[in-house]
């Protein structure tokens, strides 16, 4: 959020859409992953809730955060 609401955007669009890569050594040999966050070949896998005026503490203070239209998967 430090760089602005559109580039925070920007990041959770493509964590949904693309998925988020992942490096791990297993007894010395590198492997990688993409962990997908919605499957998108297979979308009856998927459970997906929307709420508006859902309420979210803020790090580091006691403020909350609410956004309108808040989509649970």
């Amino acid at each position: 959020m430090h760089e602005g609401y559109i580039a925070a955007c920007q990041v959770a669009y493509e964590r949904l859409t693309l998925g988020k890569a992942f490096e791990q050594n297993i007894d010395g040999d590198k492997k990688s992953f993409t962990l997908r966050y919605i499957d998108w070949e297979n979308i009856e896998n998927n459970v997906f809730h929307v709420t508006e005026e859902y309420s979210v503490m803020r790090t580091g203070s006691k403020e909350h955060y609410r956004p309108d239209i808040v989509l649970f998967v």
